[in-house]
């Protein structure tokens, strides 16, 4: 016993020792999975404008890069708080060369972006370059130009895109969106993906833009960010418009309306139906009855006439019974559609609240409709018909 338990203890610790490294592993490659990048901007290279313009649209880049949400950014301030950047290539042995690799070590960040400002003619040229650290590669590049000095903010925004898409299109999550209303078109970045329900899909790294929209609704439209490989969930809420939600509930109680008076005609046709099943078998047992007497008394014609008479009310009996209980299963499928077909008329009720009561005899109560909207609660209003 005592050698079992030693050996159970010294497998343990074996287990222990082997699996802590690939558990360490994995718990890192999870951490980094969902960690910012880290990246310094360095300071654009002048060519042909002012120092102070190159500095001020260096500081444009890193800013861009900030809102793309899966960077860490280290800006020039930082840059030059940690390594001087008159001493940057002497003190580095980099002088003529490329600096970016002993930098980025410098730094201790993953990328590095630099690039320069020019200007030809009347024309800005914008040019960038990203720059991995440990492969000393060039990961993704852009070059961008414009006329309109003022568009400088947009020519940073459109240069740090291109420049970090291939990066961020590398890394991918898995995107699943939620909605309760069927057949609605979702947009990614402004590119149709699909309808609702929709599969799951990959999705790059970096910023997005989220629209989902459907007629007689207002449309859900979100800002989300995917910085991990694995799930990424949104909830889309469509908010039906005054109109559209009028429009429904009419229809909906209509069909509401037609599938209680179907199912009640059915019913009734139903127990009619039985009802006159139930009296011709108590016609027809006095009919046989009446025969048996017939037969007895000889045949008389005063029997046999009355006979008769009873034979054909119980044929115009049955055939009405007959004709009642077909009503009665055509009722039943009407109302079998009415009930599956009909939508539910409090289906959006959460969005309908009646405002207050009338101000005057002759005002007309208010319709609000209520939900979450791209930047909060979402209020509409109408009249109340």
């Amino acid at each position: 016993m005592v050698r079992f338990a030693l050996r159970c203890c010294l497998f343990f610790a074996l287990a222990t020792t082997v699996l802590a490294p690939a558990r360490a592993e994995v718990a890192a490659r999870v951490d980094a999975s969902v960690r910012p990048m880290t990246v310094a901007v360095l300071d654009l290279t002048p060519e042909g404008v002012a120092p102070e313009l190159a500095a001020s649209v260096t500081g444009l880049v890193a800013a861009e890069l900030v809102r793309l949400r899966v960077f860490e950014v280290i800006s020039r301030q930082d840059i030059r708080a940690m390594l001087s950047h008159e001493l940057q290539s002497q003190a580095l042995g980099c002088e003529g060369g490329d600096c970016s690799g002993p930098v980025g070590d410098a730094l201790g960040v993953k990328y590095l972006v630099s690039g320069s400002l020019g200007r030809v003619g009347s024309r800005f040229a914008l040019t960038l370059s990203l720059s991995e650290v440990a492969r000393a590669a060039v990961v993704g590049r852009s070059s961008e130009s414009t006329v309109d000095a003022s568009a400088l903010t947009e020519l940073a925004a459109a240069a740090v895109r291109v420049m970090a898409a291939p990066l961020l299109s590398a890394r991918q999550a898995t995107f699943l969106l939620s909605c309760a209303e069927p057949g609605a078109v979702v947009r990614i970045d402004g590119e149709v993906v699909g309808t609702t329900p929709l599969a799951r899909r990959s999705i790059g790294w970096g910023p997005h833009l989220l629209q989902v929209s459907k007629d007689g609704f207002v449309s859900a439209i979100e800002e989300f960010s995917v910085q991990t490989t694995g799930l990424v969930e949104r909830q889309a809420t469509l908010v039906p418009s005054p109109d559209f939600l009028e429009a429904w509930e009419g229809h909906a109680r209509r069909m509401r309306l037609g599938a209680w008076l179907t199912t009640g005609a059915a019913a009734v046709a139903a127990g009619t139906a039985l009802w006159l099943q139930s009296a011709w078998a108590d016609g027809a047992a006095r009919y046989e009855s009446g025969v048996s007497a017939y037969e007895t008394a000889g045949r008389p014609a005063a029997q046999f006439a009355a006979l008769e008479q009873l034979r054909g009310e119980l044929d115009d009996r049955l055939l009405t019974a007959r004709i009642a209980g077909g009503a009665s299963l055509l009722l039943a499928a009407g109302a079998t559609f009415f009930w599956v077909a009909g939508p539910d008329p409090d289906r959006y009720a959460r969005y309908r609240v009646a405002v207050g009561d009338a101000g005057d005899a002759g005002d007309a109560p208010r319709l609000r409709i209520i939900g979450p909207g791209p930047a909060g609660l979402l209020a509409l209003e109408g009249t109340l018909p």
